[in-house]
């Protein structure tokens, strides 16, 4: 019996995707980075997966994308309908938070997107014979800057020290509308995401394994 193992990096992605499981989509959080794939392994085989998605948000490289906008990278014998725009994802070990380092990366490899946790998931795919598709929607765009500010008050494991926080906004009350700003992004790409991702999975679930 066919079944999608749907992995996410961050629990605040979790929470807006739980609408996408039922008897055939299991929901697994990996962590920023897949810090905490290895921990799920056992997990998403053991619920006899067939394939796997990725899902979450991502910064946009191609100057041709706008916020919200959903990018999808999946086997070509996945069929979609015309909702579905497939595209370049590229795996990140940081956070590019500038416009010049997304141009860079995006000259160098012409991808449509940027993320952190998609090539350890591809390998892992590859270790279980999975078939694997990532959907990805984009909180900022090539253009955007991303405050250092902000991100150094994001945890390793996706979640925000609010009392450090808090601490900078009190120093640089100006940080608060590049705060709300990035809220409303992210909002805006997580409703296009789920969507997105109900197709992705109802097609997957009629995928096989090639490498």
């Amino acid at each position: 019996m066919a079944h999608v193992a749907l992995l996410v990096p961050l629990p605040f992605e979790a929470a807006t995707l739980r609408t996408c499981v039922n008897d055939d989509v299991s929901l697994h959080v990996i962590g920023l980075r897949a810090s905490g794939l290895d921990a799920c392994c056992q997990a998403i085989l053991d619920f006899g997966s067939t394939s796997l998605v990725l899902a979450g948000l991502a910064g946009g490289l191609s100057p041709h994308l706008a916020v919200g906008q959903v990018v999808v990278d999946a086997p070509p014998t996945a069929e979609f309908d015309n909702s579905i725009q497939r595209g370049k994802i590229i795996t990140a070990q940081r956070v590019l938070a500038t416009p010049a380092a997304k141009s860079a990366l995006y000259t160098e490899t012409g991808g449509d997107v940027v993320e952190m946790e998609a090539q350890q998931v591809r390998d892992f795919a590859d270790e279980h014979n999975l078939p694997l598709a990532i959907v990805r929607a984009v909180s900022d765009t090539y253009a955007e800057t991303l405050d250092p500010a902000i991100l150094s008050a994001i945890t390793p494991e996706g979640d925000v020290h609010i009392a450090r926080l808090l601490g900078k906004i009190a120093r640089r009350p100006m940080l608060f509308r590049s705060l709300m700003k990035l809220r409303r992004n992210s909002n805006k790409a997580l409703r296009n995401l789920a969507p997105a991702v109900n197709t992705v999975t109802r097609a997957m679930l009629n995928v096989q394994y090639a490498k």
